[in-house]
């Protein structure tokens, strides 16, 4: 699976609704959710895929409703899972917010740097 998806700050500072129509378009699969890094052995024998989507950064929201931009640049992993109705969905991964994050929401999604060779769909 390979997707490309370059979202601009502006537009990766939109609502949840925004990140359903996003990875949707990326990947072609219904936006189900997050998946914890914690729970990695839980989600790895639902996993059917995983995809990255280039990105200059996220968006949080803290308890207030308050949208705060944070800028990373990277590739957001996404993982396809399929469910017992043989359904495929995408989930965003997360992990535990970094310190900067930690004051508006306690996680943040995974962000990481690809190779130069694993960056374009071949």
């Amino acid at each position: 699976m390979c997707a490309r998806l370059q979202l601009k700050p502006q537009e990766a500072a939109k609502s949840m609704h925004s990140t359903k129509i996003a990875v949707f378009s990326a990947c072609g699969y219904p936006f189900d959710g997050f998946a914890k890094t914690e729970s990695w052995n839980y989600w790895k024998d639902r996993m059917v895929g995983v995809l990255t989507i280039p990105v200059g950064g996220f968006t949080e929201h803290d308890k207030n409703g308050t949208e705060h931009f944070f800028e990373k640049a990277g590739h957001l992993a996404i993982i396809v899972i399929q469910d017992s109705t043989g359904n495929k969905h995408a989930r965003i991964m997360t992990e535990p917010a970094s310190d900067k994050v930690a004051l508006v929401h306690e996680r943040q999604p995974v962000i990481y740097t690809l190779p130069q060779r694993y960056r374009t769909c071949q």
